[in-house]
């Protein structure tokens, strides 16, 4: 597509309007008995508060099933929102290859971009891809995007579709190894 095609629908798209404020993540699914860990959602405020460069901020939560790592991720997500540090907030679950595909497609859906009815799949994850690093001409910001439970069957995947550019962007990953979490967040954007 032409950078003038491309900047003509971007603008019809947008055009003065930014994207109402979404959260995304299934914040309901916070558990009653998930209480305290302040001190681990401020830790990761203050690591995403963090300069990062050109590129979105990526940090990994490690750890065996059943420790909370999902339950902390949602926390953060909501904590955020109420904030106002992340003003749209995505959800994706990172247990296939399958599952990221839908998410990644979701989120043209979220953000009615244009190419949500492409029936080409790889246009629609570069189009995602490209969304959140040019995030401010579809009428968004402040962005952050969970990969919930990232596997060693779906890092590849996750390495080629994550967004590279725009430090208004945030990545949390929740993963049950350091190594994935080490290779999912150790890569130059």
């Amino acid at each position: 597509m032409h950078q003038m095609d491309r900047a003509l629908r971007v603008q019809t798209f947008t055009e003065g309007h930014p994207l109402p404020s979404f959260n995304d993540a299934a914040v309901d699914l916070i558990s009653s008995c998930f209480t305290g860990r302040h001190e681990d959602v401020q830790f990761i405020a203050d690591a995403f508060a963090s300069p990062t460069g050109r590129t979105p901020a990526r940090y990994a939560i490690w750890g065996m099933p059943g420790l909370g790592k999902s339950q902390l991720s949602l926390k953060y997500a909501h904590s955020s929102f109420e904030s106002g540090r992340h003003t749209h907030i995505f959800a994706i679950s990172a247990t296939t290859v399958e599952k990221l595909t839908q998410g990644l497609v979701g989120v043209l859906n979220l953000v009615q971009h244009p190419e949500r009815y492409n029936s080409d799949q790889a246009a629609q994850l570069t189009a995602a891809r490209q969304c959140l690093e040019h995030s401010g001409e579809y009428g968004f910001v402040e962005w952050l995007i969970m990969f919930d439970n990232a596997t060693s069957e779906t890092v590849a995947f996750l390495l080629q579709h994550f967004p590279r550019q725009n430090a208004n962007g945030s990545i949390l990953i929740t993963t049950r190894t350091l190594e994935i979490a080490e290779a999912l967040t150790n890569v130059a954007g």
